[in-house]
Formats: C-alpha cells, structure tokens, sequence
C-alpha cells in the first residue's frame, strides 16, 4: 500500500521516473523482508521456547502465584507492557500470546478481550518512557527545536487516554467482545 501510495504521489506531483519507481520497489521489499524476518524470528522463537516446556514453566508459575484470573490478566498485561519498552508489536504478540493463551483460557479469561487489552497496552508503551520508540521514531523526522522533552510532556496526554480506553476495556469487556461477537459469533 505505501508503494503503491508513493507511485500515485510522484505521478501527481509530476515526479515519476523509472528511478522513482525502482527505489519504491526497493525499499517495499526491504521493509517486507525486515517485517517477514521479524515474524519468523518471533515464531522460532515462541515455538522452541514451547517445544522445550515453556508451556509448563509458565503454567507453574501461574500455579505458583494461585492468582484470580484478573490478577492473571495484570500480570500478563504487566510483562507485556515491560516488552513494548524494547520489543516491535508483531514480536510480542507471536512471542506473549502462544505462551500466555493457556493459561488464560484455563482461567476463563475471553481471549478476545484479553487481546484488545494486550493491544492497548502495548500503544501504551509505545509512548511511555524510559524507552518510548514512539518517540525515537518521531525525532527522526521532527524539526530539531522540538527537543526529547517536548516530545514526552507532548505524549502524556495520548498515555492519558490509553489508560482510560484500557480502564474502560477492563471494566466493561462487551466494549471490546460485541461487535467480534455479534459479526463473527466469537
């Protein structure tokens, strides 16, 4: 989509070139690639982490705790919420939710709904320091008198509002399981 995005643009704005076009090319196979390696990387990683009896260590530990399924649901939100300080989205989801499903369903937490909330908190993360990569991706292209500073205090407002739709999802579930539930009978 970007490709083909970039292609309209330089054939509006009277850009376009055979060159234009290779570096479009270009780069939408080199991000394609980073992103497959990512995945792969990610499902290696779930899958020799489970072959080995990740699924166990995690279900004793989970026994160890003797937690209430909302006390699971925290801590699971927790570690995912510690991975967005370092990790891309695409590897904590092919990472956390192989190895956390189990123990949540045995708990008798919706997966729907613990998915909508896992995917607000990694937004979450996203912004908040000390790593915030949100941010690290934005002052690449931000002009240089916007400082680091500028940028954290500009994002609190967005935390703000992560952690109130988190709330929200939390305490009322139907927010995030009617429309999967009434479209896809979830």
């Amino acid at each position: 989509m970007g490709a083909g995005g970039a292609l309209l643009l330089s054939l509006a704005y009277r850009e376009f070139s055979w060159r234009v076009l290779y570096e479009v090319v270009r780069k939408s196979v080199s991000i394609s690639a980073m992103v497959m390696l990512i995945v792969v990387g990610g499902g290696m990683f779930s899958g020799v982490f489970l072959v080995n009896g990740g699924r166990d260590l995690v279900a004793g530990a989970v026994e160890t705790l003797n937690l209430p399924p909302a006390g699971l649901v925290a801590v699971f939100l927790f570690i995912v919420f510690r991975f967005g300080f370092v990790l891309d989205w695409i590897t904590i989801v092919l990472i956390a939710l192989p190895i956390f499903l189990a123990p949540l369903k045995a708990a008798g937490v919706d997966q729907v709904w613990f998915a909508v909330l896992m995917i607000v908190v990694i937004q979450t993360s996203y912004m908040t320091p000390p790593m915030a990569p949100a941010i690290f991706y934005l002052r690449s292209i931000a002009p240089k008198e916007i400082t680091y500073g500028n940028m954290y205090r500009g994002v609190m407002p967005f935390v703000v509002a992560e952690l109130l739709v988190l709330a929200v999802v939390a305490l009322f579930p139907a927010t995030a399981t009617y429309l999967p539930t009434v479209l896809l009978g979830f």
